[in-house]
């Protein structure tokens, strides 16, 4: 499954917001309520840690095939060269230091 990096930071933000308001609300209910209700509240939510800021723009692959082709134009030349004739049909084959031919 794709999705656009775009649309992950926009979901990263919303996740981020919903977080830091639980984080909020478990500290409120700790620091405001009955000893009862605070313990009961430290045991079945855990205290929340803000998420960590994101890294650097990830590169796109499009942009990343662009320029890996762009590179590698002048090695082209290399690998299109026809200065070199195919094999004709009557000559041997030779796999794994094994002739072709047949012997008598």
């Amino acid at each position: 499954m794709f999705v656009p990096y775009s649309e992950y930071v926009e979901l990263r933000d919303r996740i981020g917001h919903l977080t830091d308001a639980l984080k909020a609300l478990h500290e409120a209910l700790i620091a405001e309520v009955s000893k009862k209700l605070c313990d009961r509240a430290s045991t079945m939510v855990p205290s929340l840690t803000s998420l960590p800021s994101l890294g650097p723009t990830p590169i796109m692959i499009t942009d990343l095939i662009a320029a890996t082709i762009s590179s590698n134009t002048s090695q082209s030349d290399v690998l299109m060269d026809s200065s070199s004739d195919p094999p004709s049909k009557n000559a041997p084959n030779d796999y794994n230091g094994l002739s072709s031919q047949l012997v008598p």
